[in-house]
């Protein structure tokens, strides 16, 4: 079993399950427990950035969004590949009256 699954591989896991719920929970507009979720996955280093950004718009935490974006767009590495951040940032220029 050890081949299959080598040490830590199950704490991998969690946060992968972590991780769609987080995203069912933020769609649900279920904050606290959305915001339970992605710090969960911050804790764990598999915190998307494009989600959380995402989310935190939708709750009105604009700046964060923001920031978080921007951290999206920091780790942007594919070339000619269209990410959230490219299209989503704009939004947040409109709300802030730009």
């Amino acid at each position: 079993n050890a081949a299959f699954f080598p040490p830590g591989s199950d704490e991998q896991e969690i946060l992968g399950v972590y991780h769609y719920k987080a995203v069912l929970h933020a769609y649900a507009f279920q904050i606290d427990s959305a915001e339970w979720y992605f710090e969960k996955l911050r804790e764990g280093g598999m915190l998307s950035h494009n989600n959380y950004a995402n989310f935190k718009a939708v709750t009105g935490d604009f700046r964060a969004a923001r920031t978080n974006f921007d951290e999206s767009r920091s780790q942007f590495t594919v070339e000619k590949a269209l990410e959230e951040w490219a299209y989503y940032t704009p939004i947040l220029d409109v709300y802030a009256g730009k």
